[in-house]
């Protein structure tokens, strides 16, 4: 596990968020399944397929590691990059899928801990990233385009989706008016954030320290820097250029590196749920007892990652649009009852409670799964009969995306049904399972936790299955 500096760790969770900006190199875009090439070895692919077009001759290039170098080569005898741009893997770039770092960093930045991402890469992988958890965040990519005050990615040598000249390339290409104009961006927009992490940096190449000496001047030496890489820091030659001190510095991986600052926040956000539901619990006169069995569940939870707490919260208000839904109090509030009524049922049957990466629990009974547990909520302005299509709409999409989909849904915050209707529609209850060939029974037992004997009915159903 990576050792992250407590300043940075403070910044993730403090109050009004925004604290941290990061910047994003290609080492990010290495780790799967994002699995881009480094620089150098971009370049030399690159190289060689230049000499067998013979837009170069053999040797012409001197270090054909280089991709500065050989850019400013291919510029001067073409007048164009498009030669060299050409030879990248383009499509690749559009569709890389977002590694796990990607993925922590858009739910950071959709937890406004983040404001703003300047990635130095050509690569899509945190747009991609956002769409894999059926999110969106604001992409720039050129100089002239409004940048929003947060949940921005900023590309600042230009993106795949530019023309081969937009793309920043050669030390040539950062122009006074590049830069000037970045630097504009990068003190307005990032001003508001203290604290800056340089992330995946890599090996020293003429334009990216440019860049970087770019964003350090535009920031000064106001801001607390931090920096993460793989190499050791006496040898990281961007941690002499930023001046970064040891205990600023964290050597790993950006997945761990990214994952551990998530892993932080989850923590938080375990404990103001904890909070906020015996708080939710004591003024509505809740037993004491009860509100023990509460507390004792939400220990359950910290196997989750924020990406799982994302989810279940998602899950919570039975959202098919999104996979990540970011914190709040009235979240945490839906989630206590049926959490509770979840912990009644365990201790009542024996079983424990294991959370999944896919916002749902498993109750287990001597190591063996007895049932997979969906919590949902009306949010006090539904009736079950009008939660109905959307629990088994959720239901089959859980079972088709991760192979075990909910037997068995809890649902607190429920309207009373009118009294020709209180008794409980036979299909979500009782009525009979639909059968898929591939992941079977996708209509799972539905309970209401307000029931007198909800405990006892979901032991009756347990011990049936």
């Amino acid at each position: 596990m990576v050792h992250v500096p407590a300043g940075l760790l403070s910044a993730v969770i403090a109050d009004g968020g925004s604290r941290l900006a990061i910047v994003i190199g290609a080492g990010c875009s290495v780790e799967m399944p994002t699995a881009m090439p480094l620089a150098g070895d971009l370049s030399e692919e690159a190289c060689r397929r230049l000499v067998s077009e013979q837009v170069l001759v053999e040797g012409e290039c001197q270090d054909p590691r280089n991709l500065s170098a050989l850019a400013s080569l291919v510029y001067q005898k073409t007048g164009s990059q498009a030669a060299l741009v050409r030879q990248f893997p383009l499509d690749r770039m559009r569709t890389a899928p977002g590694n796990d770092g990607y993925k922590f960093l858009i739910a950071l930045m959709l937890e406004g801990v983040i404001s703003h991402a300047l990635s130095l890469n050509f690569d899509l992988a945190p747009q991609n990233a956002a769409v894999q958890l059926r999110e969106t965040v604001t992409v720039v990519d050129r100089i002239n385009e409004p940048i929003p005050m947060a949940k921005t990615v900023v590309h600042l040598h230009g993106s795949v989706n530019g023309s081969s000249e937009e793309l920043i390339l050669r030390v040539e290409a950062l122009t006074d008016d590049w830069r000037e104009k970045w630097q504009e961006v990068v003190t307005r927009q990032i001003l508001a954030a203290p604290n800056v992490l340089f992330v995946g940096l890599g090996s020293a190449a003429p334009v990216l320290s440019e860049t970087v000496a770019m964003i350090a001047n535009a920031l000064g030496h106001q801001k607390n820097f931090y920096q993460a890489d793989l190499g050791a820091h006496e040898n990281n030659y961007f941690a002499q250029q930023l001046q970064i001190a040891a205990d600023h510095y964290i050597k790993g991986p950006w997945s761990e590196v990214m994952g551990a600052l998530a892993k932080h926040l989850a923590r938080e956000q375990i404990h103001t749920l904890k909070m906020s539901g015996k708080a939710l619990f004591r003024d509505n006169n809740v037993a004491a007892e009860d509100i023990a069995r509460f507390e004792a569940m939400t220990t359950h939870l910290a196997d989750l990652s924020l990406l799982g707490l994302g989810r279940l919260r998602a899950n919570i208000r039975l959202s098919r649009g999104s996979l990540y839904q970011p914190r709040s109090v009235p979240d945490e509030e839906w989630l206590s009852g049926p959490l509770l009524t979840l912990a009644a049922i365990a201790e009542a049957d024996g079983l424990t409670v294991h959370p999944t990466p896919a916002g749902t629990f498993l109750f287990k009974r001597a190591g063996r799964i007895v049932s997979n547990v969906l919590l949902v909520s009306g949010r006090g302005s539904r009736k079950l009969s009008a939660l109905d299509p959307s629990i088994t709409a959720l239901s089959k999409e859980l079972s088709e995306t991760t192979g075990s989909g909910p037997d068995l849904v809890l649902v607190g915050g429920t309207l009373p049904e009118p009294l020709a209707a209180s008794v409980v529609p036979g299909d979500i209850v009782d009525g009979d399972e639909i059968e898929d060939i591939v992941t079977g029974p996708i209509k799972p037992r539905v309970l209401v936790i307000d029931g007198e004997n909800v405990v006892n009915e979901a032991r009756e159903f347990l011990n049936a299955a």
